[in-house]
């Protein structure tokens, strides 16, 4: 290999073609040092020399233009398709004598005067003209150039005039672009420069915009307009990866956009940075492992006795949506309190109370009217909860239905519709969690836990066979005392397995087209649970009470509509008989 790259080297061949060659011969190249000392023992010494051809180009266009030796080479390069560098430029030059740049005269008597001009009638900075003067003349005087001639003619601007080009026409473009824009001083530099070829100093235009009271612009824009431009990033699914990435996006320094990330992680917008600036966009939040405390009244000699209600699966803005269900189970909850004389009631919704959006093929025909947006599927489902004093809605959220508007959008639903209830007055709705959530009961001595779960899949051949395989795959340590179950739109109740109360929630929405489609079953309804635990928060009785309703036909089929409570049902009075 060795004899054969000196032969090469003999030949005129570069290092990469003979590198090339031994590639392709021998299966291996050899580095260019090791090629360069077998060259030198063998005394093997290349002298290379540029044609002819070349070097009078290069020293003609320094002397007919005076470029500097980097644009010439540049030029050289591209015309020849070389590779000389502005040393080798350099060298020719100064063989030729032409080491300095060409007078000034060389560009021409109208080139000079036109240059004079715009620089002191036109108050025009050296970039400018440069540009100017190639676009008249096809000439591309440099920078010094330009200096000289204007030192020459006495043209000596003063800072308040346009030194470095700050003059009054850049004052009122930087006024502009802060008043009309609110952008920030990052950004103007940046669109002065393509404009005017400047970049004004960041005190100047601090100073000038002092001056018209619009430095106040800059407050607005780091907390709302950053905010609004790394939402819409998210929302498009076209956030950098890197949190130096977003900087360079929105202009704005690390700092700046890290806490906008807070804040718009605490509104509730699914995005994530860790401490080595990488940004994430998680398709769902967080579960959170905080769980949700309720303190068990005691009822006597050491009981503690804590009722609540379960329901699931509402499906607001589907027009299979049963609001009459809802609304019955909520006044027979409330009827209960009273009876029990409660001061308060808590309702737990083991998720889906959106339908969410509409998806072909599967619900894209079944969205009610009024509930194609996120914000609609909010309004639907304050109308059919019904707002009575003492009644608390809880609720969880899943990865289907409302989980597809956080995967489109980006944005924590539970969280957005928790704040849209409170926004419409409604403080009786409170988003406890994605996905699973323990609501603990204290006790004096220990917990009792009951935990919401909405899991994915579809039912089994048996209603008892999905829940069963939950339990089962329940770590040691981590089981709950109850498990309440969303999601199947089957309501059942399996006592003590794996020493776990299960309840599957129900649903409050009638057969959908792709449950009939599937042969799956709607158990439309809901649960009133009753459980008594001792000091140490074990549950020693455990009574699910399970209010069932039929399909919608079979009430309209029977009975007109009523006014019950101030809400139109199509339903019997829970807890009771006929009206």
């Amino acid at each position: 290999m060795r004899r054969r790259a000196l032969e090469l080297r003999a030949e005129d061949k570069t290092y990469q073609e003979i590198n090339s060659i031994l590639k392709k011969e021998f299966g291996t190249s050899a580095a260019q040092t090791t090629i360069s000392i077998w060259s030198t023992h063998a005394n093997i010494r290349i002298q290379r020399s540029a044609p002819e051809e070349i070097k009078n180009a290069a020293i003609e266009i320094r002397k007919a233009e005076g470029l500097s030796y980097e644009k010439i080479a540049w030029q050289i390069n591209e015309k020849f398709e070389t590779k000389f560098t502005y040393c080798a430029i350099r060298n020719w030059c100064l063989k030729a004598g032409l080491a300095k740049i060409p007078p000034p005269t060389w560009y021409g008597e109208d080139i000079k005067k036109r240059v004079l001009e715009l620089r002191k009638n036109e108050l025009k900075t050296y970039t400018e003209i440069s540009a100017i003067i190639n676009g008249e003349f096809g000439k591309n005087p440099e920078r010094r150039t330009i200096e000289k001639w204007c030192r020459g003619a006495g043209i000596r601007l003063k800072t308040n005039q346009t030194k470095r080009g700050y003059g009054r026409v850049l004052k009122e473009e930087v006024i502009g672009l802060r008043r009309e824009g609110q952008l920030t001083y990052r950004e103007i530099k940046e669109k002065i420069y393509i404009k005017c070829g400047v970049r004004p100093a960041r005190d100047t235009m601090r100073k000038w915009c002092e001056e018209e009271k619009l430095n106040n612009l800059d407050v607005a824009f780091s907390s709302q307009a950053l905010d609004e431009k790394i939402l819409a990033l998210r929302q498009a699914r076209t956030l950098p990866r890197s949190l130096e990435a977003l900087c360079d996006v929105t202009g704005r320094n690390p700092a700046a956009v890290k806490e906008s990330i807070e804040r718009l992680k605490r509104g509730g917008t699914l995005i994530e940075f860790d401490k080595s600036g990488v940004v994430f966009q998680p398709e769902q939040p967080a579960v959170s492992a905080e769980p949700h405390y309720v303190t068990s009244p005691s009822v006597s000699g050491g009981v503690h006795r804590a009722m609540f209600g379960v329901c699931a699966d509402i499906h607001a803005g589907s027009i299979h949506a049963r609001a009459d269900v809802v609304a019955a189970l909520y006044e027979h909850w409330a009827w209960v309190m009273k009876e029990e004389g409660l001061e308060s009631w808590d309702v737990y919704v083991a998720g889906n109370s959106l339908e969410g959006p509409g998806k072909r093929n599967f619900n894209l025909h079944e969205i009610a009217s009024g509930g194609h947006t996120m914000d609609g599927q909010f309004g639907l489902l304050l109308e059919m909860v019904p707002k009575i004093t003492g009644i608390t809605t809880w609720y969880i959220t899943g990865d289907c239905h409302e989980g597809w508007w956080a995967k489109e959008v980006g944005l924590n639903v539970g969280m957005h519709l928790e704040r849209f209830a409170a926004d419409h007055g409604r403080e009786d709705i409170k988003y406890l969690g994605f996905m699973e959530k323990d609501v603990i009961y204290r006790c004096p001595e220990g917990d009792c836990v009951v935990r919401l779960f909405h899991p994915g899949g579809g039912t089994a051949y048996a209603l008892s066979y999905r829940p069963q395989k939950i339990v089962e795959a329940l770590q040691g340590g981590t089981k709950p005392d109850v498990l309440v179950i969303g999601h199947f739109h089957k309501a059942e109740h399996i006592p003590g397995y794996r020493n776990v109360e299960v309840l599957q929630a129900g649903c409050c929405q009638d057969q959908s087209s792709f449950m009939a489609k599937k042969s799956l079953a709607a158990h439309v309804g809901g649960w009133t649970v009753t459980m008594w635990m001792d000091s140490s928060g074990v549950i020693r009785r455990f009574a699910p009470e399970w209010t069932g309703f039929f399909n919608r036909e079979f009430y309209l089929s029977r009975r007109l509509p009523v006014e019950v409570g101030g809400v139109r049902r199509l339903v019997p009075v829970a807890g009771g008989g006929d009206e």
